[in-house]
C-alpha cells in the first residue's frame, strides 16, 4: 500500500459521515416545516371550531325558545304574543320604535 491509497481510504470513510450529517440536517429542516404547517392548520381548525360552537349555542337557545312556544297552551295571550313576534298589532294601537 502506498500513501495515496491510505489518503483515499480516509476520504472514503469520512464521506459517509458528512452525508449522514447532511441527511440529519435536511431531516430536521423538513420536520420543522411539516410541524409548522400542521400547527397553522391546527390553529385554523381550532378557530373554526370556536365559531361553530358559537353558532351551535345560538341554535340550541333558539330550539329551547321554540320548545317553550310549543309547550305553551294556545290561548288569547299566546295568540297575542305570537302576533307581536310576527310584527302584527291591533288596529287602534300605535307602536313607537326607538333607534
Amino acid at each position: 500500500m502506498d500513501i495515496s491509497s491510505k489518503i483515499d481510504s480516509k476520504k472514503i470513510k469520512k464521506l459517509p459521515s458528512y452525508l449522514l450529517s447532511a441527511f440529519v440536517i435536511i431531516l430536521v429542516i423538513v420536520s420543522l416545516i411539516i410541524t409548522a404547517n400542521n400547527l397553522m392548520e391546527y390553529i385554523s381548525i381550532k378557530q373554526e371550531n370556536q365559531k361553530l360552537e358559537i353558532v351551535r349555542d345560538n341554535k340550541l337557545l333558539e330550539i329551547d325558545e321554540l320548545k317553550y312556544y310549543i309547550n305553551t297552551e294556545i290561548d288569547d295571550e299566546y295568540k297575542e304574543r305570537m302576533a307581536r313576534l310576527l310584527g302584527y298589532c291591533f288596529p287602534d294601537e300605535t307602536i313607537y320604535y326607538v333607534e
